[in-house]
């Protein structure tokens, strides 16, 4: 993290970024969030940091290897949700696409990537056999997702493998659809890293933080 109004010399700046490339430093520190300014040439060179990024943005760049071209604004209202609201994380990514379009719109597809990313940093964990059972019906040209008991899922897709066979995928998947008036669905329980806590509780600090600052 570097300081705001700070003058960092060239030699300080070569040992930070480990390159004494001034082009490479630059365009990171741009990427990053940061603006300066800059004096003075070769050995001479100074850096003046003018502008410090949004706290939340340096720390998913830097804490949670989030790529600089992430939409910053979309994640940190994604996560001022998932991580507040413990039910909304272990929806389908259809329903949080759909509960979350009345304050921005993102795609299931971008949600499911930032959950995976979490999983792969090891912050979250997504279960590959407890799993929470809903069925997706759709309403007024809407999908909504519902829980369900494991046995109603477990009871609707029986009647698919019972007439896959005879009718085929398609015409079988139909007529899921048609006796429990949706899709049935599952989706892995999303856990909390118990050993990662820190770093949440971190995050949670400065979504709160830079709320309160607006």
């Amino acid at each position: 993290m570097m300081t705001l109004n700070k003058d960092y010399n060239r030699q300080e700046l070569e040992a930070i970024f480990k390159t004494t490339r001034i082009d490479v430093i630059k365009n990171k520190l741009t990427r990053q969030g940061y603006k300066f300014e800059t004096s003075g040439r070769g050995q001479g060179l100074m850096l003046t940091i003018t502008e410090l990024p949004q706290r939340f943005k340096s720390f998913c760049i830097d804490k949670l290897n989030f790529e600089p071209q992430t939409d910053f604004n979309k994640l940190k209202a994604f996560f001022s949700v998932a991580l507040f609201d413990d039910r909304f994380i272990q929806l389908p990514f259809s329903e949080m696409e759909r509960q979350l379009s009345k304050e921005i719109g993102v795609s299931r597809q971008t949600i499911s990537k930032w959950l995976n990313h979490l999983d792969k940093q090891g912050l979250i964990s997504i279960s590959k056999n407890i799993y929470n059972y809903f069925l997706i019906e759709k309403k007024d040209g809407v999908n909504k997702a519902k829980e369900i008991p494991r046995e109603e899922y477990a009871a609707a897709w029986k009647s698919y493998w019972k007439n896959k066979d005879e009718y085929g995928a398609e015409a079988a998947f139909r007529l899921v659809q048609a006796d429990a008036n949706g899709v049935p669905y599952k989706k892995g329980q999303v856990g909390y890293n118990a050993f990662r806590l820190d770093i949440l509780t971190e995050l949670l600090e400065i979504i709160i933080e830079e709320e309160e600052i607006k």
